[in-house]
C-alpha cells in the first residue's frame, strides 16, 4: 500500500505543479505578449494557448484529479473536507477551462486577426480603398 499510495501522491504533486504553473505561465506569457502591435506574434501566441491548453494543462488538471482519487483509495481516508475542497477546486477549473478560457481565447484570436482597434479585418482597409 505504502508504494502505490507514494507513487500515485508523487504523480499527484507533479501533475498539479504541471497544471497550476502552466496556468499561471500561460497568463503570464499573455499579459505580456497582449501589450504586442505585432498581430502575427498575437497569432501565434492565441494558437499555442489553444494547443498547450489542450495538450498539457488539460491532462495535468485530470491526472491530478485521478491520482488524487486513487490515493484516497488506496489510503481508506475517506472524504475529509480538505479532499471535498480539492474535488470542488478541480471540478471548478476543468468547467472554467471549459467556458470561460475557450471563449476568451476565441475573442483574442479575433482581436488578434483584426487590423485596428475599429474591429476591422487585416484585408478590410485595401478593400475600402478600392
Amino acid at each position: 500500500m505504502h508504494f502505490a499510495y507514494n507513487l500515485f501522491k508523487c504523480l499527484h504533486i507533479v501533475a498539479a505543479i504541471i497544471w497550476i504553473g502552466g496556468l499561471v505561465t500561460v497568463n503570464v506569457l499573455n499579459a505580456r505578449l497582449a501589450r504586442s502591435a505585432d498581430r502575427t506574434v498575437l497569432q501565434t501566441i492565441v494558437g499555442q494557448n489553444r494547443f498547450f491548453g489542450r495538450s498539457v494543462v488539460a491532462p495535468a488538471a485530470g491526472i491530478t484529479l485521478l491520482a488524487g482519487l486513487v490515493m484516497i483509495l488506496v489510503s481508506g481516508i475517506g472524504l475529509p473536507i480538505w479532499v471535498i475542497w480539492g474535488l470542488a477546486a478541480i471540478i471548478v477549473s476543468m468547467a472554467l477551462g471549459m467556458t470561460l478560457l475557450c471563449r476568451t481565447g476565441a475573442a483574442s484570436l479575433r482581436i488578434a486577426r483584426t487590423d485596428d482597434a475599429s474591429g476591422k479585418s487585416p484585408g478590410s482597409r485595401a478593400t475600402q480603398r478600392a
